[in-house]
C-alpha cells in the first residue's frame, strides 16, 4: 500500500486522463487486497514457485508487482520504493492514520513544511503552521484530536517494524526440535499497514512441548 500511496501522490492537474500513472495506484492496492485472501504468507508462496510459478497466477498481480513482492521477500524492499522513499522520506503508513490525511494531503505538508510523521505534524498544527495551506486550516481541530487518540492508542506498530521480528521468530520456532512446519499469519502475513501482534501457525509433533520452548523464545 506504500507504492500505491506514492503513485497517487504523482497524480496532479497536470496529468492527463490516459496517463498510465492514474492506474498504477489501484493496481497496488488490488495487489494488497488479492494478498488478504490468500491461504499462506507471500513469503511461503514465493518459496513454493518463486515469481512466475507462484505468484503470477493470481488475480490482482501482474509481472511488475510480482517482481517488486520477490524483491521484497528477498531483500526487504525493491528498487522503486526505494528511490519514492529517498525521494520523499515520509511514513505514510503513521501519517495516513491521521483522520482527513491522504497521500497528496502528505505530499502537500513535506513539500511546505517537511512534515515527516505524527511528531512533526502535530508540531505544524499546534504552531498553526498549516493554517495557510488550502484545506488544511479547516481541519486543524480534527487533526489534532486524530493525533491526540493515536498516541493514546496502544499495541499497534508498523508493519516496518513488525516484519523483522515475525520473520526472526518463526526461524527460532522452526529450528525447536520437533517441529515440522512455523508460518507466520495474521495481519503481517496479510501485510497490513499496522500489527497489533504477531501469529505464527506451528505443526509439530509435540505441541505441549514446542509452546513451552517457544515461550522462552527472544521477543526481539
Amino acid at each position: 500500500m506504500e507504492m500505491a500511496a506514492y503513485y497517487e501522490m504523482k497524480i496532479g492537474p497536470a496529468t492527463k486522463p490516459g496517463d498510465t500513472i492514474r492506474f498504477k495506484p489501484r493496481a497496488y492496492e488490488r495487489a494488497a487486497q488479492a494478498a488478504e485472501g490468500f491461504a499462506e504468507p507471500l513469503e511461503e508462496i514465493y518459496r513454493h514457485g518463486g515469481e512466475k510459478q507462484s505468484l503470477r497466477k493470481f488475480r490482482g498481480i501482474g509481472p511488475g508487482i510480482a517482481a517488486h513482492i520477490a524483491s521484497m521477500v528477498k531483500t526487504g524492499t525493491f528498487a522503486e520504493l526505494k528511490a519514492e522513499r529517498k525521494k520523499t522520506p515520509v511514513n505514510i503508513a503513521e501519517l495516513m492514520q491521521v483522520e482527513g490525511i491522504g497521500p497528496r494531503s502528505i505530499k502537500t505538508l513535506w513539500a511546505e513544511l517537511k512534515v515527516k510523521d505524527i511528531k512533526t505534524l502535530e508540531a505544524a498544527c499546534l504552531a498553526h503552521k498549516i493554517d495557510h495551506l488550502p484545506h488544511f486550516g479547516e481541519n486543524r481541530n480534527k487533526n489534532i484530536k486524530s493525533i491526540e487518540h493515536l498516541k493514546t492508542s496502544t499495541g499497534r506498530h508498523l508493519l516496518g517494524e513488525a516484519l523483522p521480528l515475525s520473520r526472526r521468530l518463526e526461524e527460532r520456532i522452526k529450528n525447536i526440535p520437533g517441529v515440522t512446519r512455523a508460518t507466520t499469519a495474521g495481519s503481517v502475513r496479510r501485510w497490513q499497514e499496522t500489527i497489533g501482534d504477531i501469529d505464527i501457525l506451528v505443526t509439530a509433533k509435540d505441541p505441549k512441548k514446542v509452546h513451552e520452548a517457544s515461550s522462552k523464545c527472544p521477543r526481539s
